[in-house]
């Protein structure tokens, strides 16, 4: 089967939903493809969520060292009520708001794994049993990335963070 847009994004993290947002404001049809959650990585597994998890050990690291609010601070942080702040801060792990907004814009969310076939042709699953996605104008990769360490002698021991 194929479905015929003016641009097919593949990716939909911040950079993904903006350029999808975008391109229907100028009345193009956007087609977002997305294997994961609607928001991506940022969103969902860590910008906002090693925020969320990092923010109130400091508060108490924080009050524990002002006098007038060290005497206030006692006891152990409560894990179980520190992953359930990180878990309202990440949607209870749900995209529906993310993946709403972009669809009340005029976005097509397209779930599953995106591969290029060719010049603007994009199939999402197999390429027997899946969905081919023709882009009139454009694709557009917006996958992200992964943090690498290059192989430079002596980097891993520079620091104690690698």
């Amino acid at each position: 089967m194929e479905r015929i847009y003016d641009v097919v994004v593949i990716g939909s993290g911040p950079s993904g939903q903006t350029v999808s947002f975008r391109l229907t404001k100028i009345r193009l049809s956007v087609a977002l493809v997305e294997n994961e959650m609607v928001g991506g990585e940022c969103h969902f597994w860590a910008c906002i969520p090693s925020k969320a998890l990092l923010r109130p050990p400091e508060v108490v690291t924080e009050a524990s060292e002002v006098e007038g609010t060290k005497q206030a601070v006692h006891g152990m942080l409560s894990v179980e009520t520190v992953l359930s702040r990180r878990d309202k801060f990440v949607d209870q792990w749900d995209d529906s708001k993310e993946k709403g907004a972009l669809e009340k814009a005029g976005v097509t969310i397209v779930r599953g794994q995106g591969h290029l076939e060719g010049p603007r042709r994009v199939i999402v699953g197999s390429k027997n049993d899946g969905i081919t996605l023709v882009a009139n104008q454009a694709v557009v990769l917006s996958t992200g990335s992964r943090a690498r360490i290059p192989k430079v002698k002596g980097l891993t021991d520079s620091c104690c963070y690698l």
